[in-house]
């Protein structure tokens, strides 16, 4: 200290005891021995320095050490580091750099999904914030980092914001399931059930999602009926509930004898059997309403995109009362994605890590049926080492009990409604004053986007999400329209795919589409054509469907000779992805 001139700091460390009585005063300081003894530091009790030290403390006279044996000498560095300081620390500290906090201290912010299931705490996330605040980025950017690990990650993605993930390297083998007319029955409640009980319960919830206020205890009861009797069928399905029974009268037409009740059943079966038929003529209805069964399952140990094109979501301020049949249906395949996805979760010979992100969360929270599912899920989640995401709009979607009480790391980007705001404040669990509201009303957005973060740890601060070490991360995440500068838009790419989800190509121009189809081509030994938003199909390819199959069961979908079908679609993306040989 001499040699550096370094300032120092001679300081005597005193701990004052007092009790009522000498055995407590004894008790008391032993006690403190103790606890100081726990963490490193010894505590030294004088008995012939008690006077002393007892003067010590009077005030008014002039400082003075009268004791000066366990004097401590001290950089004036060391005294200021252990000063009480103010610090906006949030993450977990152990899972992968996501970004920053704002402020005066800028400090790195760590953050790993899988971190509360890990240490038996609830395993929801939540991603709340008006459009264009940031909360897609943040949701592609925990997705990615994820999936980068090699963790078993399925994002439900209905608006198909996530696809530029399959144009990025260091991914693997990314599946993209676009669920339309080519997965018939995929949605089945039957399929999806591992047991003929639990589809029963199923597909009596999947009828009163979409039937919703119409569903009056007579038609209850004639649905339930039609299910448990095509329950004990062979191959049961929902199209054989509807037309097998229920567009024919139901289970009373099996009555020999006729009454005034019967006759009134058979009329709400029936009534019931063609309201239901309407639906499942709407788009994608055939996905839950088909004789045909799909056998498409997730695949473990990579990412996996589940995209719903054309699903009619209503607003999240829509009554469900007010609810459309095509918005019913929506709901209803959201909910049945979930129950898809909830399968990879509960497999008791799958322990590895794995993340759930629901995009459009709303739609599901909103009803009992979906509130549930989210809670069992989220149950589920912490014995099986899963993460759960969900993304919405408003954080009031999110703040029924069972969905609440699962989530420990919220995400909260700008509001400018005082209700929304308000139920930012409640799901951040801080209070609610002017200061606060303030706080979120005027978070930044767009692409220097902040959010208000609570981590694992109940620390609450401002952070921005930060990908800009990687550039083709941001280029592919982006989502905001052309501002005219050329940028091609995420969403106006396209992707060709297999019957199971894996990339074989992103193309931009009709040049890359050629050399994409030539290569296809060349590997299967069948033409293919490609156009946009169609298949990519080799003409004179056997069909994976029978030759009598309904309207309901989709269009003939194709193969290639190793039994691998391709696909194309619109997709985010900023360059050509070449797949594995097919049939590898």
């Amino acid at each position: 200290m001499e040699r550096q001139r370094k300032y120092i700091v001679y300081g005597a460390g005193r701990l004052m005891v007092s009790a009522e009585d000498p055995d407590e005063l004894t008790r008391r300081c032993e006690v403190l021995i103790e606890h100081y003894r726990n963490i490193g530091i010894d505590v030294a009790w004088t008995p012939n320095d008690q006077l002393r030290l007892f003067t010590e403390q009077f005030p008014g006279d002039k400082t003075r050490l009268r004791v000066r044996a366990y004097r401590q000498v001290q950089e004036l560095e060391a005294i200021a580091a252990g000063l009480f300081t103010a610090s906006n620390s949030l993450g977990d500290g152990e899972g992968p750099y996501i970004g920053r906090t704002t402020g005066r201290s800028q400090e790195i912010v760590h953050f790993d999904p899988l971190f509360a299931p890990r240490n038996n705490k609830p395993p929801g996330i939540a991603i709340v914030g008006a459009p264009g605040g940031g909360k897609t980025f943040t949701t592609l950017t925990i997705a990615y980092q994820t999936a980068s690990r090699g963790i078993t990650t399925v994002l439900l993605d209905p608006k198909g914001d996530a696809k530029g993930l399959a144009t990025l390297g260091g991914l693997g083998d990314v599946r993209i399931l676009e669920l339309g007319s080519r997965m018939a029955g995929l949605l089945d409640p039957f399929s999806l059930a591992e047991s003929r009980e639990e589809g029963t319960l199923l597909a009596m919830e999947t009828m009163r999602l979409l039937l919703g206020g119409e569903m009056t205890a007579e038609r209850e009861n004639a649905i339930v009926s039609a299910i448990r009797q095509v329950a004990v069928l062979p191959y049961p399905n929902l199209r054989k509930v509807v037309v097998e029974l229920l567009l024919k009268g139901g289970v009373e037409t099996m009555n020999d004898s006729r009454s005034a009740y019967t006759d009134q059943m058979i009329s709400v079966a029936k009534s019931a059997g063609n309201l239901l038929e309407v639906i499942s003529e709407l788009p994608l209805g055939n996905l839950c309403f088909s004789s045909a069964r799909s056998d498409v399952k997730i695949a473990r140990d990579r990412l996996t995109i589940i995209t719903l094109a054309g699903l009619s979501l209503p607003s999240a301020s829509t009554p469900q009362d007010r609810y459309t049949y095509a918005q019913r249906l929506s709901v209803t395949l959201l909910y049945l994605v979930t129950h898809y996805t909830r399968t990879l979760i509960v497999d008791p010979l799958f322990t590895g890590p794995k993340a759930l992100v629901i995009d459009e969360a709303w739609a599901l929270t909103q009803t009992t049926q979906g509130a549930q599912l989210i809670a069992e899920v989220s149950r589920l989640g912490r014995s099986r080492n899963t993460a759960l995401a969900l993304v919405s709009q408003n954080a009031k979607d999110l703040l029924a009990e069972d969905v609440r009480n699962c989530l420990t790391t919220m995400f909260v980007f700008r509001s400018e409604d005082a209700e929304e705001i308000t139920a930012d404040l409640e799901l951040l669990r801080i209070s609610d004053n002017p200061e606060h509201r303030q706080a979120v009303a005027t978070l930044p957005t767009g692409r220097n986007s902040e959010c208000i973060m609570r981590d694992i740890r109940g620390h609450v601060g401002t952070m921005r999400i930060d990908m800009s070490y990687l550039p083709e991360v941001t280029v592919a995440f982006d989502s905001t329209p052309d501002d005219g500068t050329g940028r091609v838009q995420s969403s106006a790419r396209r992707i060709v795919t297999d019957v199971t989800g894996r990339v074989l190509g992103v193309v931009d121009t009709e040049a890359e589409a050629e050399a994409l189809r030539a290569r296809i081509e060349a590997e299967t030994g069948a033409p293919v054509t490609i156009k946009p938003d169609e298949s990519a199909v080799p003409s004179g390819a056997p069909s994976l469907t029978k030759p009598d199959t309904g309207p309901h069961d989709g269009p003939a979908a194709q193969q290639y000779e190793d039994g691998s079908t391709a696909t194309s679609s619109n997709l985010a993306g900023a360059r050509y992805v070449g797949g594995p040989p097919l049939g590898q």
